[in-house]
């Protein structure tokens, strides 16, 4: 078997083919920068031309001969001016439901006529028909707090349709009371 070497003019041009090919697929891969998306380029102040360059440095400091000068740009441009408002949207819906308690746990208002309720001094736990508290917005607030001798926080605990509101209280010398007497508002906005 012999291996014969092909040469002439089409082996020339299909191999100069392939390296500009080669090249360019290397300079498509690199430029702008993976790292920093910078495009670094060299410009003759001669001639007036600028070449593309694949930079080390990643756009922070572009190498170029004497008779060039480095530039450097982003891909990306600063962010222009905010737009026209737009016009305003339809009404969301407006369903507030609320449950009011006082220091003692009884039922003192309520905004819905079918809840059922089970409070205590500074805790209620309760379900509103045809309401689902997992698509509303909760808050709690302990109101008409008696013997306030330290900060009271309040939370929240969902149980399918059930909610579970309640108030602690810290005191001074460092003890917790878990039902202080304070009353509860909960206001749930669907």
């Amino acid at each position: 078997m012999s291996l014969r070497l092909v040469t002439g003019r089409r082996s020339a041009v299909a191999m100069a083919t392939a390296a500009a090919m080669t090249a360019g697929c290397v300079a498509y891969a690199s430029i702008p920068d993976s790292t920093t998306g910078v495009i670094s380029s060299c410009y003759n102040t001669t001639t007036g031309a600028m070449r593309v360059i694949d930079d080390p440095s990643h756009g922070y400091t572009p190498t170029c001969p004497s008779t060039e000068k480095p530039l450097v740009w982003n891909q990306i441009g600063r962010t222009g001016p905010t737009g026209m408002r737009g016009p305003q949207g339809s009404a969301g819906p407006n369903n507030l439901h609320w449950i009011k308690t006082d220091a003692a746990g009884n039922t003192i208002g309520k905004s819905d006529s079918g809840p059922t309720l089970y409070n205590r001094a500074a805790y209620t736990y309760f379900t509103i028909p045809n309401v689902d508290p997992s698509k509303c917005a909760i808050t709690v607030q302990a109101t008409n707090v008696l013997f306030s001798d330290g900060p009271i926080t309040t939370s929240y605990q969902l149980y399918g349709a059930w909610v579970y509101a309640r108030a602690q209280q810290m005191h001074p010398n460092g003890s917790v009371d878990w039902y202080p007497k304070a009353g509860l508002d909960v206001i749930l906005g669907c």
